[in-house]
């Protein structure tokens, strides 16, 4: 895992190398030092560094990264509820993608990614159809139990069934994969991906218990993702254990924890996704009858004025367990 500073020494060797070499005489090298700088984007805001990666792909000619990077810019601009854009960029990753001839890699990639930003976006219908064209060239290639194949298709499928509302059919995928993966990718942002719709999905189907023990265990791991990931996946967290808490009987810190939350997906600015927005509903539906106008007011306003320590501190106390939980 390459460090923020070294991101940063990276981004400033690419840009003073891209000044250097004539980009008419050398795209390739271009196109790579492209990459190399989109790869240091850890902010999601950083739609700038791939949209100069897919030009300086274009103009060299590489359509797989191109499609790769198109697709990862859908994703983005999803989070930055910029969703026509995200639209946009996911079918012109998909156009790209059938002008070349990609590797099972890429295609996986693209086509997981379009799928959910298909269904973030409201064509479930597309989405689906997605997935079943890119399950049918995999089973071509013979590739069906490629471990990536299967934790990034299966965290595709998870997502566009949260969205459908079919809830029980993302927990019985969710587990499934998780078993027959055994942990073989624990820090692919696709098996984080897993993890959080397993909770999510038992929290909808008011599993509250398995949810609660999911979570914990979430918790307890969060440290092992890199930071930009733990950006939004505390946002995202912070929200589950509020509905843990509220479910628990724990009110007042369900509601100081949502605050929390929902300031910081603000300072991040990035929006939701739709099944955290779920999570969320859920909670202020118990907290409305559970709480005065004042006493929720007041939590609020503690919660928005909580530090990261201070919430985690709070997120680990509602966990009833033998040995408290630790979040760092």
């Amino acid at each position: 895992m390459v460090s923020t500073s070294r991101h940063l020494e990276l981004r400033q060797l690419c840009k003073a190398v891209t000044r250097i070499l004539d980009q008419a005489a050398y795209p390739n090298v271009v196109a790579l030092l492209a990459n190399a700088m989109a790869g240091t984007g850890e902010s999601l805001h950083r739609t700038d560094l791939l949209e100069a990666a897919i030009e300086a792909n274009s103009k060299a000619g590489n359509l797989e990264a191109v499609s790769a990077h198109l697709a990862r810019l859908a994703y983005n601009l999803v989070y930055l509820d910029r969703r026509k854009e995200a639209l946009e960029a996911a079918l012109r990753a998909e156009e790209v993608l059938q002008q070349g001839s990609p590797s099972s890699r890429a295609l996986q990639y693209v086509r997981s990614v379009t799928a959910c930003v298909f269904a973030w976006t409201g064509d479930i219908s597309r989405a689906r159809c997605t997935i079943a064209e890119l399950d049918e060239i995999t089973t071509q290639q013979h590739a069906l139990d490629d471990t990536h194949y299967l934790l990034m298709r299966n965290a595709a499928v998870a997502e566009i069934d949260f969205v459908a509302g079919d809830y029980a059919s993302v927990a019985a995928l969710c587990r499934e994969t998780m078993h027959r993966l055994a942990s073989a990718l624990p820090l692919a942002p696709a098996w984080r991906d897993i993890r959080i719709l397993l909770v999510e999905s038992e929290l909808m189907l008011d599993r509250t218990e398995s949810a609660a023990e999911e979570c914990r265990r979430l918790v307890v791991d969060r440290r092992a993702y890199a930071d930009h990931q733990l950006q939004y996946l505390d946002a995202e967290l912070m929200a589950s254990i509020a509905l843990v808490a509220a479910k628990h009987g724990m009110p007042e810190s369900a509601a100081q924890l949502l605050a929390y939350s929902e300031q910081e997906w603000k300072r991040l600015g990035y929006t939701r996704k739709v099944r955290n927005t779920l999570i969320v509903e859920k909670a202020h539906r118990l907290l409305e009858p559970a709480l005065t106008e004042d006493e929720l007011r007041r939590t609020r306003d503690a919660g928005e004025r909580m530090t990261a320590a201070e919430a985690r501190q709070l997120a680990a106390s509602v966990f009833a367990t033998e040995a408290p939980v630790e979040i760092e």
